[in-house]
């Protein structure tokens, strides 16, 4: 059975790219048209108008083009927190017709060297924190990028020292075939196989629960004014029922959940305001189709639980430069295999009911259990390993769990501890072992060798960190 959203469908793609829909409609369709000079965003150092973005981004499009020498089709990866600059780096990549790819900007050196090599970028916006680890990726992998490439929001070669006044050809989309074969974005998603893939998202494609929680628990929270919130909607990670009325409760102002996945450009559902029943992650997204599916493929029907599919004119180009991980996710006829499990009541509302297959959620992160297996078996005491997520009640979060099989003759004391130290000091603060590292005797897996995580889920007994 194929379900469809309640929504009418939307039109067919506009032959645009991603700069000229976001001008254009808030020039048309918001109070920017009326005055462009009021704030649009704003962060705790920075505050831009409408005017200001989009000045920044044609400026930053002509000096990435006349100031570095970019052409069409580069990539330019962007390594840095939320900030009021990002939108004019994003716009004004695309205005200049690159690439952008984006990662996560607490990677370590390893994992940094990933995503430079994934997605062979020209150059890098980054943070003067963060500039030597992207050096030491660049000479882990025996590459050079001259100093200006690498470009810093707060510190050395600020990203203001490319912006140029200076004539430029700005790509611009004309047909609805070459917005939906245009790259845009390279994102990078956590896959089940260790090293995360790049998910190559069209113009076409696309015209966090922690921080929700925050805003629950957080005493910062009363030392703010945040009566402008009218509407809050929540993604990434689940919430629960008590945080979204505790939330709600604090603020004063609406609270649903969404999902989605970066293969969907971000999102496939959305809870509507009000009706939305506990749980629920709302109604399918207009002109997407959905199919529960069951263990053997079949399809199933209201009620049922199985795999999430999805089709419609958001699903990702696919997999950069991996034929095989694309075909092994979407399926002849279109549908992307979520790996998530849910199902879909009577009215039309869809319910997340498990995790991901593999998959841990880390304070609104994707953390594969197989690269924390990958680098635990580099370790010189283990033997054997596996990585499944457990509850953390303080953080409403899963964390990261190891088992290890000691080598033999490998003292164990201390050792459990030196463990999580050494990982820590290899990976991205929210991928660290915080559920701890139990040694046992073995690793229980199938005839086939795979790792039995729900024998290993069993064995915590539900553990709450």
């Amino acid at each position: 059975m194929v379900f469809t959203s309640p929504f009418p469908s939307l039109p067919s793609p506009v032959a645009q790219d991603l700069p000229t829909f976001v001008f254009e409609h808030a020039a048309k369709h918001s109070i920017f048209g009326v005055d462009p000079t009021l704030p649009a965003l704003t962060d705790h150092q920075v505050t831009q108008s409408f005017k200001e973005v989009q000045d920044m981004a044609n400026s930053f499009a002509s000096g990435l083009v006349s100031n570095l020498g970019l052409a069409r089709g580069d990539a330019v990866a962007v390594l840095i927190p939320n900030t009021a600059y990002y939108a004019a780096i994003v716009l004004g990549i695309h205005m200049a017709g690159l690439v952008c790819a984006t990662a996560n900007p607490a990677y370590t050196v390893g994992e940094m060297a990933h995503v430079l090599k994934l997605s062979e970028a020209k150059a890098v916006v980054a943070t003067k924190d963060n500039r030597a680890v992207i050096l030491d990726a660049l000479a882990s992998l025996g590459l050079h990028m001259e100093p200006r490439h690498i470009m810093t929001i707060d510190g050395q070669n600020s990203v203001h020292s490319v912006l140029s006044s200076k004539t430029y050809v700005r790509m611009r989309i004309t047909s609805n075939e070459e917005a939906k074969s245009t790259p845009a974005l390279l994102l990078l998603s956590s896959g089940t196989t260790g090293q995360p893939k790049g998910v190559l998202l069209s113009h076409s494609n696309i015209v966090i629960p922690p921080i929700v929680i925050q805003l629950a628990k957080s005493p910062i929270v009363d030392k703010h004014d945040l009566s402008s919130f009218v509407f809050i909607c929540s993604g990434a990670a689940p919430l629960s029922r008590e945080t979204q009325i505790e939330v709600k409760k604090r603020l004063g102002c609406f609270l649903v959940q969404t999902y989605g996945l970066s293969e969907t450009s971000p999102t496939s559902h959305r809870s509507p305001v009000n009706g939305t029943p506990d749980g629920s992650v709302g109604y399918l997204a207009p002109s997407m189709e959905c199919i529960i599916a069951g263990e053997q493929g079949h399809r199933l029907g209201v009620g049922k639980v199985g795999e999430v599919c999805l089709r419609g004119p958001n699903i990702m180009m696919g997999y950069y430069k991996n034929a095989l991980a694309t075909s092994q996710t979407i399926d002849a006829d279109g549908f992307l295999h979520t790996g998530d499990i849910g199902r879909v009541d009577a009215n039309g509302f869809y319910y997340i009911v498990d995790r991901r297959k593999e998959l841990i959620k880390v304070m609104g992160f994707q953390v594969a259990p197989a690269e924390l297996e990958g680098l635990l078996m580099e370790h010189p005491a283990v033997l054997d390993a596996a990585v499944i997520g457990v509850v953390d009640k303080a953080r409403e979060s899963e964390v990261p769990k190891a088992f290890v099989v000691v080598r033999p003759g490998v003292s164990q004391v201390g050792l459990s501890e030196a463990i999580k130290g050494w990982i820590s000091g290899r990976v991205a603060h929210y991928k660290a072992l915080r559920g701890g590292v139990e040694i046992v005797a073995a690793i229980p897996k199938s005839a086939s060798g795979k790792i039995l995580r729900r024998v290993l889920r069993s064995q915590s007994s539900k553990a709450k960190i």
